[in-house]
């Protein structure tokens, strides 16, 4: 499977690694908050550890929403809540009918919102 994660902040960070470094899944990441790109491109990934332990640099790719390109199977959207908008609408150019949203955030709206740009059959959330 290859997943894109939207919104490469802590939780996005750390659930696409977790694919991507222990179930061998294929990750990619769009974020649109220019430091966070900037950072990460700059030291060629980001640093996770376990407990504080064994500290290491994994390469991720990380994309801005208008150079991203990619055919995921399906995207886990990791916005805030009040981001999710401007997030979706950034990225509608390369989302497919194909493809699959999945998504835990909390809060109201939001499946409305993912709703104007995938089919309903294609959301995956804990309604609320």
């Amino acid at each position: 499977m290859h997943y894109t994660v939207l919104g490469a902040g802590a939780m996005g960070l750390r659930y696409g690694v977790l694919l991507q470094e222990v179930a061998g899944m294929k990750v990619d990441f769009v974020d649109n908050w220019d430091p966070e790109v900037d950072t990460i491109h700059s030291q060629g990934g980001v640093y996770v550890s376990r407990d504080g332990e064994e500290k290491h640099l994994v390469p991720i790719n990380i994309y801005r929403p208008e150079e991203y390109t990619g055919d995921p199977d399906a995207y886990i959207i990791f916005c805030k809540q009040m981001g999710l908008q401007k997030m979706l609408e950034q990225c509608a150019h390369f989302f497919k009918p194909h493809q699959y949203a999945i998504s835990c955030m909390n809060g109201m709206g939001h499946i409305e919102k993912i709703n104007q740009y995938f089919p309903k059959e294609h959301v995956l959330v804990e309604p609320r």
